[in-house]
């Protein structure tokens, strides 16, 4: 739909699905979307990388980054939370995140896209942090 949606919807699913079961597909995907669909960004509508999926299937410490980013980066945040899943860092850890997210419009930028396949140094209205990507 892309730019057809302008003024039509408040947030738009800018890349491919995301998942709660493979973490290279959220990487790829995600974060992948996340850096190179940016620009739209608040000109069209709020950007949807897709959601943070919560499922136990990731290791939380790998999982937490991709919703670090997301919460960080000025687009919308959605999570998905399976049945049983949560624990009591993950709901601190989503508390923070939303209300990251809540407070901040503006996007992040990616700060080594031209040299790396997936970006792992990001500029935030919270600071500048460096994501590991490849660590599962």
């Amino acid at each position: 739909m892309g730019h057809l949606a302008a003024g039509f919807f408040e947030s738009q699913r800018t890349g491919d699905d995301t998942s709660g079961v493979e973490w290279s597909r959220t990487r790829d995907y995600g974060v992948n979307t996340m850096a190179f669909r940016m620009p739209q960004q608040g000109r069209f509508y709020l950007c949807d990388a897709d959601c943070v999926g919560i499922t136990g299937k990731i290791d939380w410490k790998t999982n937490r980054k991709w919703l670090d980013l997301a919460a960080k980066s000025g687009t919308a945040l959605f999570v998905s939370i399976g049945r049983g899943t949560m624990t009591d860092q993950m709901r601190a850890d989503l508390k923070r995140a939303f209300a990251q997210a809540a407070s901040n419009t503006q996007p992040s930028v990616p700060l080594d896209w031209l040299h790396q396949k997936t970006p792992c140094t990001w500029q935030s209205a919270f600071g500048t942090d460096t994501y590991n990507w490849n660590e599962e």
